[in-house]
């Protein structure tokens, strides 16, 4: 056993523990040698769930992170807060659970912090293991809210305000003392899924945990609300934390210099939930008090700026990949009501220097109370939201046209939304008609592009050597649709050579077309 490649150890004590680690299973092999015991530790620490219970944190710091070669096996940490109030508590105001909740929230991270504080000294090469690959590696920190069961039902009434990290300002307000939080430079990757079941966190949490993160690369924020199935109950506190997560990013003014990769996933739309629900109407997220007047279907409303969207442009220009999902307009890309002509001077351009890939996922309302998509005029339709509303889908790719031409060193950019295609038989191959769902889909290729795997696009694998060697302007399931004339101008602008057109059908059947 000890003429074994380490390297073959570790697959085989990998295949033993199963897909997650299991300690049981593989702690007897530790005993076996010094290359076993070292292939059973690194796959018992490279992922490990805790809670913000004080034994947890206390184990985590005497067992792995006070460990130098323990500490670079460390992966992935997954961080449950538990927001459940003490049992002596008897005040049912809603102010007061709120912010006794934040107040949970904020010493729970305070203590992750400070003992991942120890780990830094690994990263800074004064304790750290033998391997420098694994010293290279830093770690992807998870980070979910929970309430228990019976706690969610007696909350679900007063608990109306997300969960958030307590600041200095908030101290004053607060009868609780809390810690505050210490420079991490050992986490890479942070993901927050904000909207859970049995807690919900405030999408400014992803900015206000970064900056205490020097070394993160890469941003990943879930905090999906489907609309409109969900409205109901949630809509106008999603509204305000929108709001709120638009100031911070304002404030912000730009990613971290450390940040390579984001995810902003905010709003999800349903296409078969749409259908259902007719009448719903996207509130105007545009809207001001002094405007509030003002329906959403008011002229020139699309000239209004949806504050979150201009505030990510703004924030996003120190990027490499940028992926989006959720309710935005061409601001998100453009300056609203703005061409080139924004200023003289290309600084004041709107710019993107790093920026290889973006995707944008939309759903199919406006934020301003519109919609891109419009239902057939046929009476013998079934209502499905599947024909281009042109005048708002021509203004937002105008304005992506002229973001991706300030992309100097772009190989993707996708812009899709999700619909429910109604279909004749001959077109399905079948005998009736029938719906099907797809991405109706506009995307840029740089020259020699790999598709990222994120985004599902089977048909490239048919592409032909020609065709994968120039730039490409792909329209997936679009029946025909185009951007105006001068919007493809600058699209086929982007590259230093005319690109290649193709039309891609629901079934992933390519072919190439004129403009």
């Amino acid at each position: 056993m000890e003429t074994l490649h380490e390297e073959v150890i570790q697959r085989i004590v990998q295949f033993i523990a199963g897909e997650w680690p299991n300690a049981r299973r593989i702690a007897a092999l530790a005993t076996l040698s010094a290359k076993w015991q070292r292939a059973v530790e690194r796959r018992t620490f490279e992922h490990i769930r805790i809670t913000n219970h004080d034994d947890d944190l206390e184990t985590l710091e005497r067992v792995v992170i006070t460990d130098p070669r323990r500490r670079a096996y460390l992966r992935f940490l997954h961080f449950s807060v538990n927001l459940d109030l003490p049992a002596t508590s008897t005040d049912s105001r809603s102010g007061s659970q709120e912010m006794q909740a934040n107040v949970r929230f904020t010493e729970g991270l305070a203590k992750l912090f400070g003992a991942l504080v120890l780990a830094n000294r690994v990263d800074d090469g004064t304790a750290g293991p033998s391997n420098a690959d694994d010293r290279s590696k830093g770690i992807t920190l998870q980070i979910v809210p929970l309430l228990s069961r019976v706690e969610t039902k007696k909350k679900q009434k007063n608990l109306r305000q997300c969960v958030r990290i307590l600041d200095d300002v908030d101290t004053s307000t607060s009868t609780a003392q809390h810690q505050a939080l210490s420079p991490v430079t050992c986490i890479s990757h942070l993901v927050l899924g904000l909207s859970m079941e049995r807690g919900r966190l405030a999408m400014r949490t992803a900015l206000d945990l970064a900056k205490w993160l020097p070394g993160l690369s890469q941003l990943d924020m879930t905090a999906i609300l489907e609309v409109p199935s969900d409205a109901q109950p949630n809509l106008a506190q999603h509204v305000d934390d929108r709001q709120e997560l638009a100031r911070a990013l304002k404030r912000a003014a730009s990613s971290p210099s450390s940040l390579r990769e984001a995810l902003f996933s905010i709003e999800e739309q349903d296409p078969w939930s749409v259908q259902m629900h007719p009448r719903f109407v996207f509130p105007d997220l545009t809207r001001t008090a002094s405007d509030a007047t003002v329906g959403p279907a008011d002229q020139g409303a699309e000239l209004k700026a949806d504050p979150l969207g201009a505030a990510l442009r703004t924030w996003s220009n120190n990027l490499v990949t940028l992926d989006l999902c959720g309710v935005f307009d061409g601001s998100l890309f453009w300056p609203a009501g703005q061409g080139t002509t924004v200023s003289t001077k290309s600084s004041a351009l709107p710019s993107w220097p790093n920026l290889k890939n973006i995707s944008v996922k939309l759903g199919t309302s406006t934020p301003t109370g519109g919609w891109y998509f419009i239902p057939r005029p046929d009476p013998e339709s079934d209502g499905h939201r599947c024909v281009p509303n042109d005048d708002a889908l021509q203004l937002l790719f105008a304005s992506w046209s002229r973001a991706l031409g300030r992309m100097p060193v772009l190989e993707n950019a996708v812009l899709y939304f999700e619909l429910i295609f109604e279909m004749d038989g001959a077109q399905l191959g079948a005998g009736e008609d029938s719906t099907a769902f797809g991405r109706w889909l506009v995307a840029f290729q740089a020259p020699n592009a790999i598709p990222r795997p994120g985004v599902a696009m089977q048909w490239a694998r048919t592409l032909t050597q020609e065709e994968s060697q120039r730039a490409r302007l792909v329209f997936q399931c679009v029946s025909g649709w185009r951007p105006q004339r001068d919007t493809m101008e600058r699209l086929c602008s982007i590259s230093e050579e005319t690109p290649v057109f193709l039309e891609v059908d629901l079934l992933d059947n390519v072919s190439a077309v004129d403009a």
